[in-house]
Protein backbone atom coordinates (compact mmCIF):
# COMPACT_ATOMS: atom_id res chain seq x y z
CA UNK A 1 0.00 0.00 0.00
CA UNK A 2 1.08 3.54 -0.66
CA UNK A 3 2.30 5.14 2.58
CA UNK A 4 1.11 8.53 1.36
CA UNK A 5 -2.45 7.25 0.85
CA UNK A 6 -2.55 5.74 4.34
CA UNK A 7 -0.53 8.42 6.12
CA UNK A 8 -0.84 8.84 9.88
CA UNK A 9 -2.44 12.25 9.36
CA UNK A 10 -5.12 10.85 7.05
CA UNK A 11 -5.84 7.95 9.40
CA UNK A 12 -6.19 10.41 12.27
CA UNK A 13 -8.61 12.59 10.29
CA UNK A 14 -10.73 9.58 9.30
CA UNK A 15 -10.85 8.35 12.90
CA UNK A 16 -11.87 11.77 14.16
CA UNK A 17 -14.70 11.95 11.60
CA UNK A 18 -15.95 8.46 12.54
CA UNK A 19 -15.75 9.20 16.29
CA UNK A 20 -17.70 12.45 15.83
CA UNK A 21 -20.49 10.57 14.05
CA UNK A 22 -20.50 7.98 16.84
CA UNK A 23 -20.62 10.69 19.53
CA UNK A 24 -23.53 12.44 17.81
CA UNK A 25 -25.53 9.21 17.50
CA UNK A 26 -24.84 8.20 21.10
CA UNK A 27 -25.80 11.65 22.41
CA UNK A 28 -29.03 11.66 20.43
CA UNK A 29 -29.90 8.33 22.07
CA UNK A 30 -28.65 9.23 25.55
CA UNK A 31 -32.08 9.18 27.20
CA UNK A 32 -32.79 5.76 25.71
CA UNK A 33 -29.48 4.34 26.98
CA UNK A 34 -29.79 5.99 30.41
CA UNK A 35 -33.27 4.50 30.83
CA UNK A 36 -31.95 1.00 30.17
CA UNK A 37 -29.12 1.50 32.64
CA UNK A 38 -31.46 2.83 35.32
CA UNK A 39 -33.45 -0.41 34.98
CA UNK A 40 -30.19 -2.44 35.10
CA UNK A 41 -31.15 -3.91 31.75
CA UNK A 42 -27.61 -4.56 30.59
CA UNK A 43 -28.66 -7.10 27.96
CA UNK A 44 -30.78 -4.62 25.99
CA UNK A 45 -28.29 -1.83 26.69
CA UNK A 46 -25.45 -3.72 25.01
CA UNK A 47 -27.69 -4.73 22.10
CA UNK A 48 -28.83 -1.12 21.62
CA UNK A 49 -25.28 0.19 21.89
CA UNK A 50 -24.17 -2.33 19.27
CA UNK A 51 -26.94 -1.23 16.90
CA UNK A 52 -25.97 2.43 17.32
CA UNK A 53 -22.33 1.65 16.53
CA UNK A 54 -23.47 -0.13 13.36
CA UNK A 55 -25.59 2.91 12.41
CA UNK A 56 -22.54 5.15 12.89
CA UNK A 57 -20.47 3.02 10.50
CA UNK A 58 -23.29 3.03 7.93
CA UNK A 59 -23.52 6.81 8.10
CA UNK A 60 -19.74 7.15 7.92
CA UNK A 61 -19.56 4.88 4.89
CA UNK A 62 -22.63 6.44 3.31
CA UNK A 63 -24.32 3.02 3.22
CA UNK A 64 -28.10 2.76 3.36
CA UNK A 65 -31.13 0.80 2.18
CA UNK A 66 -30.51 -2.66 0.72
CA UNK A 67 -26.75 -2.15 0.82
CA UNK A 68 -26.88 -1.79 4.60
CA UNK A 69 -29.02 -4.90 5.10
CA UNK A 70 -26.23 -7.27 4.07
CA UNK A 71 -24.05 -5.90 6.87
CA UNK A 72 -26.61 -5.17 9.59
CA UNK A 73 -26.75 -7.50 12.54
CA UNK A 74 -23.19 -8.82 12.21
CA UNK A 75 -22.35 -7.20 15.55
CA UNK A 76 -24.90 -9.20 17.51
CA UNK A 77 -24.22 -9.52 21.23
CA UNK A 78 -24.80 -12.80 23.02
CA UNK A 79 -24.50 -12.73 26.80
CA UNK A 80 -24.23 -16.08 28.54
CA UNK A 81 -25.26 -16.60 32.13
CA UNK A 82 -22.80 -18.58 34.19
CA UNK A 83 -22.89 -19.56 37.82
CA UNK A 84 -19.70 -18.69 39.66
CA UNK A 85 -19.35 -21.05 42.61
CA UNK A 86 -17.36 -18.71 44.84
CA UNK A 87 -17.53 -14.95 44.41
CA UNK A 88 -15.06 -12.50 45.89
CA UNK A 89 -15.80 -10.34 48.92
CA UNK A 90 -16.61 -6.70 48.11
CA UNK A 91 -15.09 -3.88 50.18
CA UNK A 92 -17.55 -0.91 49.94
CA UNK A 93 -15.15 1.48 51.70
CA UNK A 94 -12.59 1.06 48.90
CA UNK A 95 -15.03 0.38 46.08
CA UNK A 96 -13.26 -2.82 45.04
CA UNK A 97 -12.96 -6.53 45.75
CA UNK A 98 -10.92 -7.69 48.70
CA UNK A 99 -7.84 -9.63 47.64
CA UNK A 100 -6.55 -12.44 49.81
CA UNK A 101 -2.82 -12.48 50.54
CA UNK A 102 -2.40 -15.78 48.67
CA UNK A 103 -4.24 -14.34 45.65
CA UNK A 104 -1.84 -11.38 45.68
CA UNK A 105 1.11 -13.75 45.67
CA UNK A 106 -0.35 -15.77 42.79
CA UNK A 107 -0.89 -12.54 40.85
CA UNK A 108 2.62 -11.29 41.64
CA UNK A 109 4.31 -14.49 40.52
CA UNK A 110 2.17 -14.52 37.37
CA UNK A 111 3.37 -11.02 36.52
CA UNK A 112 6.97 -12.02 37.22
CA UNK A 113 6.59 -14.92 34.79
CA UNK A 114 5.42 -12.50 32.09
CA UNK A 115 8.37 -10.20 32.77
CA UNK A 116 10.83 -13.08 32.64
CA UNK A 117 9.29 -14.29 29.37
CA UNK A 118 9.62 -10.82 27.84
CA UNK A 119 13.23 -10.61 29.04
CA UNK A 120 14.01 -14.04 27.61
CA UNK A 121 12.51 -13.08 24.26
CA UNK A 122 14.49 -9.81 24.22
CA UNK A 123 17.76 -11.56 25.05
CA UNK A 124 17.11 -14.11 22.30
CA UNK A 125 16.59 -11.31 19.79
CA UNK A 126 19.72 -9.44 20.93
CA UNK A 127 21.80 -12.65 20.77
CA UNK A 128 20.94 -12.90 17.05
CA UNK A 129 21.28 -9.18 16.36
CA UNK A 130 24.19 -8.32 14.07
CA UNK A 131 23.76 -4.54 14.11
CA UNK A 132 22.48 -2.14 11.50
CA UNK A 133 19.19 -1.09 13.09
CA UNK A 134 19.89 1.28 15.96
CA UNK A 135 16.24 2.30 16.43
CA UNK A 136 15.16 -1.35 16.84
CA UNK A 137 18.07 -2.03 19.19
CA UNK A 138 17.12 0.97 21.34
CA UNK A 139 13.51 -0.24 21.67
CA UNK A 140 14.55 -3.79 22.67
CA UNK A 141 17.12 -2.56 25.21
CA UNK A 142 14.58 -0.17 26.74
CA UNK A 143 12.12 -3.05 27.05
CA UNK A 144 14.79 -5.20 28.71
CA UNK A 145 15.69 -2.48 31.22
CA UNK A 146 12.04 -1.72 32.07
CA UNK A 147 11.13 -5.37 32.66
CA UNK A 148 14.29 -6.11 34.64
CA UNK A 149 13.71 -3.01 36.81
CA UNK A 150 10.06 -3.90 37.49
CA UNK A 151 11.05 -7.51 38.20
CA UNK A 152 13.55 -6.36 40.83
CA UNK A 153 11.09 -3.88 42.40
CA UNK A 154 8.38 -6.54 42.65
CA UNK A 155 10.64 -9.35 43.85
CA UNK A 156 10.71 -10.98 47.27
CA UNK A 157 14.39 -11.46 48.03
CA UNK A 158 13.54 -13.32 51.24
CA UNK A 159 12.92 -16.28 48.92
CA UNK A 160 16.26 -17.73 47.87
CA UNK A 161 15.33 -18.48 44.25
CA UNK A 162 14.02 -14.94 43.79
CA UNK A 163 17.22 -13.48 45.23
CA UNK A 164 19.18 -15.50 42.68
CA UNK A 165 16.92 -14.14 39.94
CA UNK A 166 17.52 -10.55 41.07
CA UNK A 167 21.29 -11.14 41.13
CA UNK A 168 21.07 -12.33 37.51
CA UNK A 169 19.10 -9.19 36.57
CA UNK A 170 21.79 -6.98 38.09
CA UNK A 171 24.69 -8.81 36.42
CA UNK A 172 25.38 -7.07 33.11
CA UNK A 173 28.57 -9.04 32.38
CA UNK A 174 26.77 -12.07 30.94
CA UNK A 175 26.07 -12.38 27.22
CA UNK A 176 22.53 -12.24 25.88
CA UNK A 177 22.79 -15.91 24.89
CA UNK A 178 23.84 -16.89 28.42
CA UNK A 179 21.03 -14.77 29.88
CA UNK A 180 18.51 -16.40 27.56
CA UNK A 181 19.47 -19.88 28.78
CA UNK A 182 19.42 -18.80 32.44
CA UNK A 183 16.05 -17.09 32.05
CA UNK A 184 14.58 -20.26 30.54
CA UNK A 185 15.45 -22.11 33.75
CA UNK A 186 14.09 -19.29 35.90
CA UNK A 187 10.78 -19.28 34.05
CA UNK A 188 10.40 -23.02 34.69
CA UNK A 189 10.97 -22.41 38.43
CA UNK A 190 8.43 -19.58 38.56
CA UNK A 191 5.86 -21.60 36.63
CA UNK A 192 6.29 -24.41 39.17
CA UNK A 193 5.77 -21.92 42.04
CA UNK A 194 2.67 -20.50 40.36
CA UNK A 195 1.16 -23.95 39.72
CA UNK A 196 1.79 -24.99 43.32
CA UNK A 197 -0.04 -21.96 44.72
CA UNK A 198 -2.91 -22.34 42.24
CA UNK A 199 -3.30 -26.02 43.12
CA UNK A 200 -3.32 -25.24 46.85
CA UNK A 201 -5.98 -22.60 46.31
CA UNK A 202 -8.18 -24.88 44.19
CA UNK A 203 -7.79 -27.75 46.68
CA UNK A 204 -8.99 -25.51 49.53
CA UNK A 205 -11.92 -24.26 47.48
CA UNK A 206 -13.01 -27.81 46.62
CA UNK A 207 -13.01 -28.62 50.34
CA UNK A 208 -14.91 -25.43 51.20
CA UNK A 209 -12.05 -23.94 53.20
CA UNK A 210 -11.78 -20.68 51.27
CA UNK A 211 -15.07 -19.89 49.58
CA UNK A 212 -14.51 -16.17 49.03
CA UNK A 213 -11.30 -16.19 47.05
CA UNK A 214 -12.82 -16.75 43.60
CA UNK A 215 -11.01 -18.26 40.64
CA UNK A 216 -9.09 -16.06 38.22
CA UNK A 217 -8.19 -16.73 34.62
CA UNK A 218 -5.41 -19.35 34.39
CA UNK A 219 -2.04 -18.05 33.24
CA UNK A 220 -0.76 -19.32 29.92
CA UNK A 221 2.47 -21.13 30.65
CA UNK A 222 5.32 -20.91 28.15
Amino acid sequence: MDDEIFSEQLIKEVQEELHKIMDDIMLSNKDRLDKLLSKANTQEFIETWSELVEDAFFKFGNISGKDALQYKGHGQVKIEQREIPYSGEYDPSRGQMKVKSKDKEISRIGMQIRRLTTLKDGCRKMAKYKGGNEAWEKVIKKELVNNATNFIIDSNEKKMREKEAVDIMKDSSKSHLHSNITLTKLIADYVAMHRKLENEKLRKMRHGENKNTGVGNPIKYV
